[in-house]
């Protein structure tokens, strides 16, 4: 069914209490978020790296990964939408900026809410792909003579989120139910890992770019323990971030310059 991976039951608001435990495990296990800032601009992959000062619902971000180090990625005051996932639940939330850090790396004072949303459960752990993972994809849609070269978003036992420029992929015909071979390059100087994906939908572009979710097709064993390994290899190294010392990392009582 192409609903395989996204059969998540109706998602609901959280209580007051349910939501203090939510952000309060966001914090204590420094979890991977998606931050959206607006339809025209890309989704950052970012790390809560602490508790903020301005109230029980604040939280601290780390500089998004692919953003540029040298200015803020987000600015005091603007509005945020976090998504992330615990246990296999998806979570998401409206966040506000409330201070930029002078640290280096920057971070984020967020304070969340007042509704945070329970989306569903997912099958499989998904971890997301950051630029430094140097993970690569080539997908050939049958039929097309040149692959594909997407950018892969996150990634897991069941499946995988690439992105394309929305004008090539309008124009190749992506849409949900098409299947298409997908190499998988997870490490430098590895064997590259092939298998075929069906899309199961599309998302909406941000700066030009089309998301689109996919699940494997008939995948082989060896194919599904190499991706397994990354996955796992991946989490740990995610549990394993740490928070920025106060002196380099708090954010300022001050906004940013």
């Amino acid at each position: 069914m192409l609903e395989h991976d996204d059969l998540f039951p109706p998602q609901y608001a959280l209580t007051g209490i349910e939501t203090r435990q939510a952000l309060q495990h966001l914090e204590r296990h420094r979890l991977p978020v998606s931050v959206v800032a607006g339809e025209d601009r890309p989704e950052f992959p970012s790390t809560v790296v602490g508790r903020g000062d301005s109230g029980w619902n604040a939280i601290v971000l780390s500089h998004p990964a692919g953003a540029s180090p040298e200015q803020p990625a987000f600015g005091t005051g603007e509005a945020l939408r976090l998504l992330w996932t615990e246990d296999r639940v998806r979570y998401s939330a409206q966040a506000r900026v409330v201070r930029v850090g002078s640290g280096d790396p920057l971070t984020y004072e967020l304070q969340v809410g007042p509704e945070v949303l329970r989306l569903g459960r997912r099958r499989t752990l998904r971890v997301p792909i950051e630029p430094n993972d140097g993970v690569r994809a080539e997908l050939l849609i049958d039929g097309r003579a040149e692959p594909l070269i997407p950018v892969v978003r996150d990634l897991s036992v069941d499946g995988c989120r690439l992105s394309l420029a929305a004008e090539l992929a309008h124009g190749t015909g992506l849409g949900p139910g098409l299947q298409a071979a997908l190499s998988l390059l997870l490490a430098d100087g590895a064997e590259r890992e092939h298998g075929r994906i069906q899309i199961l939908h599309i998302g909406p572009a941000n700066e030009g770019l089309l998301d689109f979710g996919a699940s494997w097709l008939a995948p082989v064993p060896k194919f599904k323990d190499r991706i397994a390994r990354f996955v796992a290899i991946k989490q740990y190294m995610l549990s394993q971030r740490v928070a920025p010392s106060p002196a380099s990392g708090r954010p300022d009582a001050s906004p940013e310059a």
